[in-house]
């Protein structure tokens, strides 16, 4: 904003602009407003983004762990169907 005092801020609806008067060269500034919501909901996706990539690598670790102790008890099922194959073919 320019050096001056503020006199009021009006919001125009229609180009989404805050209009800011200054008492000093009788001149007003427009901010866009529309920056600074695309800006909060940039930093709010970044925020939710961060927080899906968080939950999904603790899912990925809570199914890999989950994975790897059903590991042993597959061989094992495999060792077992293989030895009834054998007993099946032999008997």
């Amino acid at each position: 904003m320019s050096v001056g005092s503020v006199l009021s801020h009006a919001m125009d609806p229609v180009q989404g602009y805050t209009l800011t008067w200054l008492a000093m060269d009788g001149l007003f500034e427009r901010e866009d407003t529309r920056l600074t919501g695309r800006k909060d909901r940039a930093e709010q996706n970044k925020k939710a983004q961060q927080a899906f990539r968080k939950r999904r690598e603790e899912r990925m670790k809570e199914l890999e762990a989950a994975a790897a102790s059903l590991e042993p008890m597959q061989r094992k099922l495999f060792q077992t169907e293989d030895k009834l194959a054998e007993t099946a073919l032999v008997g």
